[in-house]
């Protein structure tokens, strides 16, 4: 189970301190997915100190441990704590990576997301579009980081109220996952079920809860835990109450 794990994580040896730093990092991810975000910062906040301590603020792995910090800032919807966070892990990356770099890419969906959430969706729409390239660059245009891009793209769009251009992103996201994961995938049920807020925010109800019903149908599928079932479901109730 997730909660041995956590226990396995901080029983392990470790021979030094980048050895604690992991176990650190590990643990708050194991948290974040057990919903316990308050302890996920104070890991994260624990492997931050010792990369800061052994580097500096010159090291890409202080930089990593500071959005994963913004990245358990923004799970517990602290946007405040969030966006200074990244701008920081920012100025360490711009540092100490060269040209393109997958982290480069991480830090900018993190930052775009957040922005999103903020009430910022067009500077969203250059950090998400940046990753994107990043990402195409890298790994080509059809590889699922790609994917993800589009996908945060589309939730942007529809936060300006523009639906063409969110369905257009929603689209692209759709023809990736398919190539990449089939259609029975748990981020094909996410897909759908943005698809539904998106179409919700733009006055299509209908079709909202017809993509609703679609990600539940394909959760029960899947065979999905009771608890992401009962969050799609939630999730499908906030887009018929509109």
């Amino acid at each position: 189970s997730i909660s041995q794990s956590i226990a396995a994580v901080a029983d392990s040896p470790g021979p030094n301190w980048e050895a604690l730093a992991r176990r650190h990092t590990v643990s708050a991810r194991v948290r974040v997915k057990l919903g316990d975000v308050a302890g996920a910062d104070a890991d994260f906040a624990a492997a931050e100190t010792l990369y800061r301590t052994r580097y500096g603020d010159r090291h890409r792995a202080t930089a990593t441990a500071m959005r994963n910090r913004a990245y358990a800032a923004f799970e517990a919807g602290n946007i405040a704590a969030a966006l200074p966070r990244i701008a920081a892990a920012s100025r360490i990356y711009a540092r100490v990576l060269e040209g393109d770099h997958p982290l480069l890419a991480d830090n900018l969906i993190l930052l775009g997301r957040v922005q999103t959430a903020s009430g910022a969706p067009e500077a969203a729409l250059a950090s998400l579009d940046q990753a994107r390239g990043i990402y195409a660059r890298l790994f080509g245009p059809g590889n699922a980081a790609v994917g993800d891009a589009h996908f945060y793209m589309a939730e942007a769009e529809g936060r300006r109220g523009r639906l063409g251009a969110a369905l257009a992103n929603i689209a692209a996201a759709k023809r990736i996952y398919d190539a990449e994961y089939g259609p029975d995938d748990p981020d094909q049920a996410e897909l759908l079920l943005l698809t539904a807020r998106v179409l919700a925010g733009a006055g299509q109800r209908a079709k909202a809860a017809t993509a609703c019903q679609a990600a539940l149908a394909l959760h029960r599928r899947l065979g999905s835990s009771p608890a992401v079932q009962a969050e799609a479901g939630a999730s499908c109730g906030d887009v018929n109450r509109g």
